[in-house]
């Protein structure tokens, strides 16, 4: 493809193959339309354009994040096929496709298409927003919990490992001086402990505190579970 190329740059610069004749305007206009065509082809065919991961394997890796607990983002889809981090998910780096595409994609090519990806369909937008309109955290915060059972609920969540901790982000690395749990995976146990908190509170500044994590990721987990109908507590019975 190349060398069709490059004979095809020599049509544009005027000339026939043959180095003889000029093009006329109409097949000057052409053969750059062939050429914007062909190196269209060209970028889809080279490592920029990730488009031919087949299903089946997002299909493997969407099952296999939810098993341990992972959020599926664009930059960690990435990772997990090019290699990168979850060094302590030995379930994640043991997998055959963890690591495939190392010497095949690049990162951002690859974040760039699973974040076009996971774009929500613009139909399916309005019906997937209405968990904002939970008011379980604008109600005026009320808090239940004994300073002992604080002390508890933080040592609890302290006692889950990290999981992401190595070459993050710069963002990432600066947001954790101040919620060390910052875009880390949700696991099974601090998802119960958050859960059972909010029958006790909606303060959203105690439970950052409690939890590692920034106010408006606390908040919009919440009203995703009480939305769903997955906690029941007759202070949020009361609250929606």
């Amino acid at each position: 493809m190349d060398n069709i190329i490059h004979q095809i740059n020599h049509l544009l610069a005027g000339h026939s193959t043959d180095g003889q004749h000029k093009l006329s305007a109409a097949q000057y206009e052409f053969v750059g339309q062939i050429s914007d065509l062909l190196m269209t082809v060209k970028e889809i065919q080279s490592a920029n354009h990730p488009r031919a991961i087949p299903q089946a394997e997002l299909t493997n890796l969407f099952t296999i994040f939810e098993r341990v607990g992972i959020n599926p983002t664009p930059m960690r889809m990435a990772d997990f096929f090019l290699g990168k981090n979850f060094k302590k998910q030995k379930l994640l780096r043991s997998h055959p496709l963890y690591g495939k595409y190392l010497d095949i994609y690049k990162r951002g090519a690859l974040f760039d298409h699973f974040e076009e990806l996971l774009q929500p369909e613009p139909q399916d937008l309005e019906s997937q927003l209405e968990w904002k309109k939970v008011d379980f955290f604008e109600k005026g915060p009320f808090n239940h919990l004994s300073p002992k059972a604080i002390d508890q609920l933080k040592q609890k969540v302290r006692d889950i490992e990290i999981q992401n901790s190595d070459n993050l982000p710069d963002n990432v690395a600066f947001s954790r001086k101040k919620y060390y749990r910052y875009m880390e995976p949700w696991g099974p146990e601090e998802k119960r402990l958050f859960s059972k908190a909010l029958e006790y509170t909606n303060d959203l500044n105690l439970l950052a505190k409690c939890f590692g994590r920034s106010q408006s990721s606390l908040k919009s987990r919440g009203q995703k579970l009480i939305y769903k109908g997955m906690i029941k507590a007759p202070q949020i019975l009361e609250c929606i």
